[in-house]
């Protein structure tokens, strides 16, 4: 069997507030994220422009490289503990169902969706989500559609007015007002549409399949967390562009 790899880039559109997920569509045995905005730069003091992970290493951890402070800038490493690099679903088990699957949904402003888990479907403060196959009632519109999220708890999430100009995909968002529409009857699931993390393109797709819906069932990718973007060691800002690289482990 061949190696596989992806190889793509993410333009961060603000600084790293929350983890960014990579769909490779295999499970990763080596991962390496390079800042090419800061490598080009040229040397900074302290300023971190390489990191990676690999087979063997703990879950959510990394290694970063960074320019050291002296005027020879030489190369020095710093462990990244916690909100590292983590691989999603491992073993095949994990964040294999198809979104969030929904077991209420409030006529209301704003609207409350209540689904069997919010961190599974990978749903956050600040995503978009597509909500479809509900059944509501005829008295008003369809309660499916794509919407904006303004908090989440490890079950409901409840609906917010998106932010001008922050959606990047196709459809419209509709008003966390719910209160006109259609009410619950049965069914639904919710599956992530855009990370809250404003990077271009969003989510990073892979290269191969530009379906903004490869959330939905058996996610085979990793999730760069919040350290090794946004920590001290790697300072990577608005603008920025990270060079993303992965393999598995097979050999060709």
């Amino acid at each position: 069997m061949s190696q596989q790899s992806l190889f793509t880039t993410v333009n961060l559109n603000a600084a790293t507030a929350v983890p960014i997920i990579v769909k490779t569509g295999f499970v990763p045995g080596k991962i390496e994220l390079v800042n090419l905005t800061k490598l080009q730069a040229g040397a900074a003091a302290t300023v971190g422009y390489k990191s990676f992970w690999q087979y063997g290493m703990p879950s959510a951890t990394a290694v970063s490289t960074v320019w050291g402070a002296s005027a020879t800038f030489y190369d020095t490493t710093a462990y990244v503990a916690t909100q590292g690099i983590t691989i999603l679903n491992p073993l095949g088990s994990e964040h294999s169902q198809y979104g969030a699957v929904v077991s209420g949904f409030t006529n209301a402003s704003p609207g409350v969706i209540t689904v069997d888990s919010t961190s599974n479907a990978q749903i956050t403060a600040g995503c978009f989500i597509q909500v479809s196959l509900v059944a509501n009632t005829f008295a008003g519109a369809t309660l499916n559609g794509i919407y904006y999220v303004a908090s989440v708890t490890a079950t409901t999430i409840t609906l917010g007015t998106a932010p001008a100009g922050v959606y990047q995909g196709q459809g419209t968002v509709k008003s966390p007002n719910t209160s006109a529409l259609g009410v619950y009857v049965s069914g639904g699931v919710v599956t992530l549409l855009q990370t809250a993390q404003a990077t271009t393109p969003n989510p990073p797709f892979n290269i191969y399949s530009n379906d903004p819906t490869w959330y939905n069932a058996a996610v085979q990718g990793f999730v760069i967390g919040t350290n090794v973007f946004a920590g001290a060691t790697y300072a990577a800002g608005a603008g920025d562009v990270i060079l993303v690289a992965a393999w598995d482990m097979m050999q060709p």
